[in-house]
């Protein structure tokens, strides 16, 4: 029997935390939607690769890996200023065809196993794995592949 229900509007976000507190009441969460790899960290607790580099002043500072050092002293001073100031959304229809080509070039030189997996319209999925490498100082790939060797623990 259903004692009580909540909708949330589609562009309320929801995360871990909330769902934790849900089970916490001892209500089970029904969720609908968003990706698989959202709802892994919904499944799972240890799922998500944590950075937890910071500066004195608060903010991330991630050091690159060396291997992808490597290869970002290999970018040309306009592929680098690129990757430095990535676009907010991807790159869309012909006219920007070549500005999508350039971005999946950038993440080829940079992590090529994550440009295997993309075409290179994919953009949204191009864009994403350039911002990790920004926001992370690590390739995708690695990420992934640190994930795949954790045990998984079920909330």
């Amino acid at each position: 029997m259903l004692h009580s229900t909540s909708v949330l509007e589609p562009i309320h976000c929801i995360d871990t935390v909330q769902i934790d507190a849900i089970h916490a009441r001892k209500h089970l969460p029904v969720i609908v939607g968003g990706t698989s790899y959202w709802l892994q960290s919904l499944l799972f607790t240890n799922q998500l690769v944590v950075d937890e580099s910071t500066s004195e002043d608060g903010k991330k500072t991630p050091q690159p890996t060396a291997d992808l050092q490597a290869a970002l002293d290999k970018l040309s001073a306009e592929e680098l200023a690129l990757l430095n100031n990535l676009p907010d959304d991807p790159p869309k229809g012909p006219t920007e065809t070549t500005d999508a080509r350039k971005l999946w070039e950038i993440l080829d030189k940079l992590d090529p196993e994550m440009a295997a997996r993309w075409h290179w319209k994919d953009c949204r999925k191009v864009l994403r794995s350039l911002a990790i490498i920004v926001e992370k100082g690590e390739k995708s790939s690695d990420i992934i592949k640190k994930q795949d060797q954790n045990q998984l623990n079920s909330r």
